[in-house]
């Protein structure tokens, strides 16, 4: 999520839910998975991490976004372009296979 204003954070998990809606109908999943995981986004906990592994993953997805943007990428091709890159901290997977696999095993519930 970027672009974001200082309004958006006075109802944040909306936004977040409203952004995750919209990716969600750009990646082609099926209504039943759809639901399964906005319902799972009816709660929302923060926290923070000390696993540098998981901050370094992080930093480099941001000077991607960086990169895409700077390229004439929008939202939706950027997230495309992140979803099918290989990170080491989830073990040279890509975040869109290990996220389908997650809705088959039904872990989001």
């Amino acid at each position: 999520m970027f672009g974001l204003i200082a309004d958006n954070f006075k109802h944040f998990e909306e936004v977040v839910r409203e952004i995750v809606f919209k990716l969600l109908i750009e990646s082609g999943l099926a209504q039943s998975q759809f639901e399964k995981i906005l319902e799972s986004m009816e709660t929302f906990n923060y926290s923070k991490t000390s696993n540098r592994n998981v901050i370094a993953s992080m930093n480099d997805m941001k000077k991607q976004i960086e990169s895409y943007l700077e390229m004439g990428d929008d939202i939706y091709a950027t997230n495309k372009k992140l979803n099918k890159t290989l990170y080491k901290t989830i073990g040279y997977n890509y975040p869109v296979e290990l996220f389908r696999e997650m809705l088959k095993r039904e872990i989001i519930s």
